[in-house]
């Protein structure tokens, strides 16, 4: 039978002057310091100030992304005098494009973030109704939301906003006559968007809202379906479907409009 004893050494630690100063530790001449005292202190072991100053207070990240929404415009316009059903399909939209633009700016820090959306179009087109019509439409849709997401889910983003939406249409009547109608409203909103990784370079996001309330608006709608691509660190690109709807009411004026179709878009992080 073999005996074994255990026997306690102390061992004596080299510790720098700046090691002193972190730890509080006594100068080497003072009495040795056993290995067991010091685990998990080591000034290599507790994160600075820096570190915890980041991981409190996260860096903002922005996106802007210029885009083109290739629409289908449809639904109906009521000036009183006139109603014009309009119905403007993809495939007649470069002929009847006179102008406009879109941009996108999204920005984010930790689990705040917010959305801002502006976009122009112009058309001039001849539409179905009572009689000969021909309308230039004008429509200026532009909306901003404050946008946050829980702990237990980062890719997912509860949204609440304003949209405002004007538009200017001008009938010239086939019997010489002509007639014009505004609608300018500015609309509540309430939503979601989630936004998952697909591998390192692919990403997919789903977005909805819904609006108006009665307010400006009878109703309001949005839903986008969107695939992205990243290039890089800066750059991405992305191509999806968007729908927005209206229902709005003024007097003996009203309109329902509808726009959907692709989205295509490139955007720029920094």
């Amino acid at each position: 039978m073999s005996l074994s004893r255990s026997v306690r050494l102390p061992v004596v630690l080299a510790v720098t002057p700046l090691a002193h100063a972190t730890l509080g530790l006594a100068p080497a001449t003072a009495a040795p310091i056993s290995a067991t005292s010091v685990v998990g202190t080591s000034a290599l072991d507790t994160p600075s100030e820096s570190v915890l100053a980041a991981e409190s207070h996260p860096a903002w990240s922005f996106t802007v992304t210029p885009y083109f929404w290739l629409t289908r415009l449809s639904g109906s316009v009521d000036s009183g005098a006139e109603t014009a059903v309009i119905d403007a399909p993809f495939s007649e939209l470069f002929e009847r494009l006179d102008g406009g633009g879109a941009i996108a700016f999204e920005g984010r820090r930790g689990p705040h973030g917010f959305l801002v959306d502006l976009n122009l179009v112009r058309l001039e087109q001849d539409l179905t109704g009572p009689a000969n019509l021909e309308i230039d439409l004008e429509q200026t849709v532009a909306e901003a939301a404050y946008a946050w997401s829980p702990d237990s889910a980062e890719t997912l983003q509860f949204l609440v906003g304003l949209r405002y939406l004007d538009v200017d249409t001008d009938f010239d009547l086939g019997g010489g006559g002509s007639a014009s109608t505004n609608f300018e409203v500015l609309d509540p909103f309430v939503g979601a968007q989630g936004t998952w990784p697909i591998g390192d370079a692919f990403g997919f996001r789903l977005r909805g809202d819904v609006g108006g309330f009665g307010i400006d608006s009878e109703l309001t709608l949005q839903g986008s379906a969107t695939m992205s691509w990243r290039f890089n660190e800066t750059i991405s690109s992305s191509l999806g479907y968007r729908m927005m709807r209206w229902e709005t009411e003024d007097g003996d004026e009203s309109i329902n409009l509808q726009l959907d179709g692709l989205v295509v878009a490139v955007g720029f992080s920094f």
